[in-house]
């Protein structure tokens, strides 16, 4: 862990969506300030890129961004707008929108989106043709307001991409543009009913209303590690935090569940 240098310039909003290391350098999606920080993997300072705006080489919302091969890739509402490791714009891309995005080291871009699309997860090619979709969502989701949960269900290690869904306990992983499941999670009397989106809209939000507070119903803020799968059952009160270790199979939680 590096402390981060604290200056006028450096200082991060309280809400950042994406942080990114590539080739010994932290960038930082700052959504709160709609700047992109570069760092130095000590945390030093370097720069701070600021594009935003309505014009064509500008960015006005920013969700998350990739940095591959001397490109930043900036995912804006329903493009991705394109620029080097100096803030220079190079190109837009249109894609679906969407609110995390990765690009794959064959250049591809994953992006994962809102409860309300069609999938919660879509692969693109370099030029922004749609590849493959998957993930598809609950259908009686599209026209519900249930949660804000799965603000990062994307995290990287060695390579691998992983992904976790709406509604749903498992921990996918990404390898050459195909979706297994890696992690099926089981927590006994803590999972979400089955029976949760099933009947008519009123009994499915009356269903989440009673459940939300004391099931598991999503994995959220998803990080992993070598030894450890880390994430948030957010929609659990009081957020508790899960690890899972790898090696020996086992949970350790931050609080106990109610």
């Amino acid at each position: 862990m590096e402390p981060l240098e604290t200056t006028e310039e450096s200082n991060i909003g309280m809400y950042c969506n994406q942080t990114v290391v590539s080739d010994g350098n932290i960038y930082i999606m700052d959504c709160q300030q709609k700047v992109i920080l570069c760092l130095e993997g000590d945390g030093r300072y370097i720069r701070k890129k600021n594009r935003i705006g309505n014009g064509p080489q500008e960015y006005s919302r920013p969700a998350g961004i990739a940095v591959l091969k001397e490109r930043i890739s900036l995912l804006d509402g329903t493009r991705i707008q394109q620029y080097d490791l100096e803030g220079s714009f190079i190109k837009t891309i249109p894609v679906h929108r969407g609110h995390q995005i990765i690009v794959t080291t064959s250049g591809n871009f994953v992006i994962t989106g809102s409860y309300t699309d069609e999938y919660s997860m879509n692969i693109y090619d370099s030029t922004g043709t749609l590849l493959s979709s998957y993930l598809p969502r609950q259908k009686t989701l599209a026209d519900m307001i249930l949660t804000r949960a799965n603000n990062s269900s994307m995290g990287v290690y060695k390579n691998g991409i992983f992904v976790s869904n709406y509604f749903d306990l498992s921990v996918y992983h990404v390898a050459d543009d195909t979706v297994k499941i890696l992690y099926k999670f089981d927590f006994g009397a803590q999972n979400m009913p089955d029976d949760l989106f099933y009947g008519s809209p009123k009994d499915i939000m009356d269903k989440y209303e009673n459940y939300k507070n004391n099931k598991v119903m999503t994995i959220d803020y998803l990080t992993v590690s070598e030894d450890w799968v880390i994430f948030i059952a957010s929609l659990h009160r009081n957020h508790t935090i899960i690890y899972y270790n790898r090696t020996n199979e086992s949970y350790i939680t931050n609080k106990e569940f109610e």
